[in-house]
């Protein structure tokens, strides 16, 4: 928790860095930080497509040992999974995805909470429907967001992070609440 702690403090201060050096570009650094498809052209989706069609058949492919790392350390390791490789390999291609997503639309994290637990909820456990699942949920939350902000205060718009931290604060509450009753 104390490593996230810090990271999330280097990442706040890199960001108040960027903001403050932004001179004119400043309203356009604080919409791409509440992150939006807003002006996002084919130009910038190239890089990400790139990124999503090399690792992509990585993190699907090895939904089988992500099952395995639920288990616990000894019984991949009995098995000949060296789990050192494969946490290193599987949390690159996650860190690739995330940053090559971030980097198109800003941040929109509340898609990266709301879709996997709701993910978990409609497919189970196992990474072989999950991940699937939860690649879909993530992309209908974020184009009904997308669609909400450009519509709901049209000519305005909401950027889709924003929308899509209204729709998932209330959901996690609810998850609070109900761990709690548990």
């Amino acid at each position: 928790m104390l490593v996230g702690i810090a990271a999330s403090a280097a990442a706040g201060a890199g960001v108040a860095w960027l903001v403050s050096s932004s001179g004119l570009a400043l309203a356009r650094a604080l919409v791409w930080l509440s992150g939006t498809t807003y002006g996002v052209s084919l130009a910038n989706f190239w890089p990400l497509l790139a990124v999503a069609v090399l690792m992509v058949p990585l993190l699907v492919g090895g939904t089988h040992r992500m099952d395995l790392l639920a288990l616990g350390d000894e019984l991949p390791r009995s098995l000949g999974v060296r789990l050192d490789h494969l946490r290193l390999l599987l949390l690159a291609a996650a860190v690739l995805l995330t940053s090559a997503a971030v980097a198109t639309v800003g941040a929109i994290s509340f898609v990266g909470l709301v879709a996997p637990h709701l993910a978990r909820l409609l497919a189970g456990h196992r990474h072989a429907r999950l991940v699937p699942v939860a690649a879909l949920l993530g992309a209908t939350l974020l184009v009904t967001a997308d669609t909400l902000g450009r519509t709901v205060l049209a000519p305005a718009e909401i950027p889709s992070g924003l929308v899509v931290a209204l729709i998932g604060t209330p959901y996690f509450v609810a998850l609070l609440a109900r761990s709690r009753r548990s």
